[in-house]
């Protein structure tokens, strides 16, 4: 990949990037994805990747700002995934409307 947006090794927490990709999040149960997302991944879409993405200046950064994660359950969150991970994404621009 010629732009990792996680970098190698491991966040503040002690938490492998690894965790946060896709083909890896996936397969965890339910409440360690809700884990991951709320104490780990969305910290670093709202800060660390706000930074990356023009020094926190960007649309990006202003947009995500005041995010916060809202998804109430671990079961809620499991749902989501299941569903996204059936989404076909090959075929046409299905990740942009995503």
């Amino acid at each position: 990949m010629e732009r990792r947006i996680f970098p190698a090794g491991k966040d503040s927490k002690g938490r492998p990037y690894e965790d946060y990709r896709w083909s890896r999040f996936k397969h965890f149960v339910p409440a360690e994805m809700f884990t991951i997302v709320g104490e780990h991944l969305f910290l670093f879409l709202r800060a660390d990747l706000a930074r990356q993405l023009g020094n926190g200046d960007s649309t990006y950064a202003h947009h995500m700002k005041d995010a916060r994660f809202t998804i109430p359950t671990p079961a809620l969150l499991a749902k989501v995934v299941d569903l996204l991970d059936h989404v076909p994404m090959e075929e046409r621009d299905t990740k942009g409307d995503v």
